[in-house]
């Protein structure tokens, strides 16, 4: 069986600082089926290949406006590059268009036996288009806002999404904050006829973050980033506004005024680096520090290290969110006590004070004051809360998912296309 896979936000090269949970998907159901054949078809970047393979997947990209310098829209996030440069609407259409002329080609050529489309903008608006002219059957998965933005196209907005799920052979949201809003683009009697095909289905985790770490390698852990005795918050994720990390350092100021000790390890890059490094500027440089991308060991490290793992995600004022962040994941399969908001998927996930906490979104004070109260768990509490953590996160490991996504993507691939 022949599954292509579309996406927007992937790795142009090995070691990119792009997430790579796609990638990852696609690896991990290879491996839980080696028959399978799994392609993927991405927006293409400057510099890179037009076709390679990635971890043993072929990876087809496509250009979408010429010379490829201009191409600016996509990565690293669509949404982001938007708010920085608006004048880049004007490739929107220009990237429907591409893609869907790219997977027309593609499947014309490869004959899948799936097409299977992460995010809905653009990816499952071409796909549903491209699988119900060619006859091949339609699975999409919903990130969040993806969705979301057709609420602002009157009218055609929730055309367009209605029409795209009821030809969909099925689908997943990351979270149940996801779905919620791929629902509400339906009235309940419309939403009824569709409901069985959707499913939640976060992405998943490298399984060997789960094995637990005892005290000599958490202390080798430490060693290696100069952390000393320190207690160590660590964020790990894209440096955007949807992940709130202004919220952070501010609940931070007030920490340290008490906990002058503390330190903040903030691994990841983006758009906002420059104003977190004034901010940081200002009163915290002895207490943050800035890594940028990580991965790898050097990942692993961070996580043994942590004594917190902080997702401070937010609802931004123009309405992107999270949908279920990877990265809490992956603090909760090392094992980290994770304190997270209830903007960012958390909720489907953790029981707070039982394998996690929840605070809410956008409230330093909140966020402030359950750090104190981890920071100051005695040795037998955080011992329990990690290993729930580490027992939660076992449903979330790839070789675990990748067998849930099978049973969702074959039957739909075998079911033929929905009219």
């Amino acid at each position: 069986m022949k599954i292509l896979i579309t996406a927007s936000t992937f790795p142009r090269r090995a070691n990119d600082t792009l997430p790579t949970f796609v990638l990852d998907q696609a690896v991990a159901l290879r491996a839980a089926d080696p028959a399978l054949e799994i392609h993927v078809l991405a927006p293409h970047d400057a510099g890179a290949a037009r076709e390679e393979l990635l971890q043993g997947i072929p990876v087809h990209r496509f250009r979408y406006a010429w010379p490829e310098s201009a191409q600016r829209l996509v990565y690293p996030a669509i949404l982001p590059n938007l708010r920085a440069s608006p004048g880049l609407i004007l490739q929107v259409p220009l990237l429907f268009g591409a893609e869907f002329l790219a997977l027309w080609r593609l499947c014309r050529r490869l004959r899948p036996d799936l097409l299977y489309s992460h995010w809905f903008t653009p990816q499952a608006v071409t796909g549903a288009l491209v699988a119900a002219l060619l006859g091949i059957p339609h699975v999409f998965t919903t990130h969040s806002s993806d969705v979301a933005v057709w609420h602002r196209v009157p009218g055609l907005g929730p055309l367009i999404v209605r029409a795209v799920v009821r030809q969909a052979a099925a689908g997943t949201a990351v979270s149940r904050r996801t779905l919620a809003k791929l629902r509400s683009f339906f009235a309940d009697a419309e939403w009824a006829t569709v409901a069985h095909k959707f499913h939640v289905l976060p992405m998943g985790v490298e399984a060997a973050l789960g094995a637990p770490v005892d005290t000599a390698v958490r202390a080798q852990a430490r060693a290696a980033l100069a952390l000393g005795e320190r207690p160590v918050l660590v964020f790990l994720g894209r440096l955007t506004p949807k992940k709130g990390l202004p919220v952070l350092l501010a609940a931070l100021r007030q920490l340290v005024a008490t906990r002058p000790e503390l330190l903040l390890l903030i691994a990841g890059d983006g758009e906002l680096r420059r104003d977190l490094e004034g901010e940081v500027s200002r009163g915290l440089a002895g207490h943050v520090r800035l890594l940028g991308h990580v991965t790898g060991d050097l990942k692993r490290q961070l996580l043994r290290a942590a004594d917190v793992f902080v997702v401070p995600s937010v609802v931004t004022a123009d309405g992107d969110a999270e949908g279920l962040p990877v990265a809490l994941l992956e603090g909760l399969a090392a094992g980290r006590v994770c304190v997270a908001t209830d903007a960012s998927g958390a909720d489907d996930i953790l029981t707070s004070g039982v394998d996690g906490f929840i605070v809410p979104a956008g409230d330093a004070d909140a966020l402030r004051a359950c750090l104190i109260g981890v920071l100051e768990l005695d040795p037998a509490a955080r011992a329990r809360l990690e290993a729930r953590a580490r027992e939660r996160a076992a449903a979330f490991a790839w070789p675990v998912l990748a067998g849930r996504y099978l049973r969702l993507l074959l039957p739909a691939a075998r079911s033929g296309p929905t009219p």
